[in-house]
């Protein structure tokens, strides 16, 4: 398997090349999209609001193998 990852400043650009790929769901490609939260935590952060549904609450869970 192999992954692509892009980041786009424009959300047009962003919404256009996502209908684009979603052609392609049929032929096995899987869309994933994230979004970058980060100054959505700074800000939250610097207000000092609740930080908390920003965690990743299942990768605190997992047990350190080290």
């Amino acid at each position: 398997m192999q992954s692509l990852t892009l980041n786009f400043q424009n959300q047009q650009i962003f919404e256009n090349v996502l209908w684009l790929l979603k052609h392609f769901e049929e032929d096995g490609i899987e869309i994933v999209v994230h979004e970058d939260i980060t100054e959505e935590l700074e800000k939250a952060f610097d207000n000092g609001e609740d930080i908390s549904k920003f965690v990743d609450w299942s990768a605190a869970r997992r047990p350190n193998l080290e």
